[in-house]
């Protein structure tokens, strides 16, 4: 498979306006990945079986240490909705939450010995359908991906590919796209809902290639990679073709990648401080990385001015690393969380806005197509995360009715779009009261 790339420069300056601050934090060890559920729920994981829950956006952490026997590090935690939280030990146990990470449960393990398989990171689709993703610690050394489809009580293997030189470090999904990779530039695609795979590579700078994370933001198109001594690439058309990015500090490592919209990214560092940065940098861009700035953080110098984990709401931006340390600083609200786009002709495909508005029952709305096509209608919540598919399929030309259950949704600002062959249409804002 041919992958084309360009080399982008970039203009990347420091930001003066960033005030991060550190957030007091009971326990000291090694935090991994942070997940927001809410704007102010939030649930952070680590060594030693550590998982550290709010349900202020940080002002107050509780440590709920009595998940995990084995004391196993949890080595990465994904929401899946404002309630239904999991988290993967580096052994393949996965715990889940049904109340927002306040009490935890054994959901299931991997079928393999404890030891011989390291995990990486996991990632839902639903509160049934899941991956987990990582390596073998023993001979053959072959790279797995590994799907629940009951909510991880059973899993089936995926196998992809075998190379003792790389490890799948990352998985993710936007509707039926999803992408998984290695550190050595390996990656898979899918357009199906993981049914099918297909191979890539990411561009050779000529040094050498040490991914660790990949993340494409909600609209499938828009994603970033990046790693080892400032690796930064981008795509945008959902991993085809890839950019370099020419990111100008020193030896930075991109750790983990957050997507609030296809214009709004963000991501942490590690090991910062062999660049010079002995404070820890953030990354964060607001036009889709055509530029960027960097955030001195201002960590403690015994973390290293490492982070590993980065999460991003409404309000808040949150990173987490060495020490347990947890940093925060306020952010700008994201108008939509879906990338806007130039309005479909009315007579192609139109989406009226929805009644009641507030709702609390069913929310009702109308499409309007001017010719037979397929149509997915999708609702996403504040954070950019579907929350519902109101149609997906086949429908004639006309008017249709559609609803919304605004009273399987918490309250709080949500959106709808109809996507087909007439186009994309605008967001249509809904407010779910009680």
């Amino acid at each position: 498979m041919l992958i084309r790339f360009a080399l982008v420069l970039l203009v990347f300056a420091p930001s003066a306006s960033a005030q991060w601050t550190r957030q007091p934090a009971p326990s000291n060890d090694e935090l991994y990945e942070i997940v927001a559920l809410t704007d102010q729920r939030l649930v952070s994981v680590g060594r030693d079986g550590t998982i550290l829950q709010t349900e202020n956006g940080g002002a107050t952490w509780t440590l709920r240490d009595d998940t995990n026997p084995f004391a196993d590090a949890f080595r990465a935690a994904f929401a899946v909705d404002t309630l239904y939280v999991v988290a993967a030990t580096e052994d393949g146990a996965l715990y889940k939450s049904l109340d927002g990470g306040l009490t935890w449960a054994l959901a299931g393990t991997l079928p393999v010995r404890r030891g011989d398989f390291f995990v990486y990171d996991v990632h839902f689709r639903s509160r049934n359908d899941g991956w987990i993703v990582g390596s073998d610690f023993v001979p053959p050394y072959r790279d797995f991906m590994w799907r629940t489809t009951d909510g991880g009580a059973t899993w089936t293997s995926v196998f992809l590919f075998e190379d003792s030189r790389s490890q799948l470090l990352y998985v993710d999904f936007e509707g039926e796209k999803g992408w998984t990779g290695s550190d050595g530039g390996t990656f898979f695609r899918t357009t199906d809902g993981g049914q099918t795979w297909t191979q890539g590579a990411l561009p050779d700078p000529g040094v050498g290639i040490d991914v660790l994370d990949m993340e494409f933001a909600s609209d499938g198109l828009t994603g970033f990679a990046g790693g080892w001594d400032r690796y930064l690439v981008r795509s945008t058309d959902g991993g085809v073709t890839w950019a370099l990015l020419d990111f100008e500090i020193g030896a930075v490592k991109f750790s983990d990648f957050h997507l609030r919209s296809p214009a709004d990214v963000w991501a942490s560092t590690y090991f910062p401080s062999m660049g010079g940065y002995d404070d820890g940098i953030v990354y964060h861009s607001t036009d889709g990385g055509q530029t960027g700035t960097y955030e001195e953080v201002g960590a403690d110098p015994n973390a290293y001015g490492s982070f590993s984990g980065i999460v991003v709401t409404s309000s808040r931006a949150y990173v987490v690393g060495f020490g347990g340390f947890i940093y925060t600083r306020e952010t700008d609200p994201v108008p939509t969380p879906v990338e806007p786009v130039p309005d479909a002709a009315p007579a192609a495909l139109a989406l009226a806005a929805p009644a009641p508005n507030p709702a609390r029952g069913m929310a009702r709305l109308t499409l309007t197509l001017a010719a037979p096509q397929a149509v997915r209608v999708e609702a996403f919540d504040a954070l950019g995360r579907r929350v519902a598919v109101l149609h997906d399929g086949p429908l004639s030309a006309g008017t249709h009715a559609l609803s919304l259950d605004a009273a399987a949704l918490t309250p709080g600002l949500y959106v709808v779009r109809a996507t087909g062959a007439g186009g994309v249409s605008p967001v249509r804002r809904v407010v779910v009261a009680r």
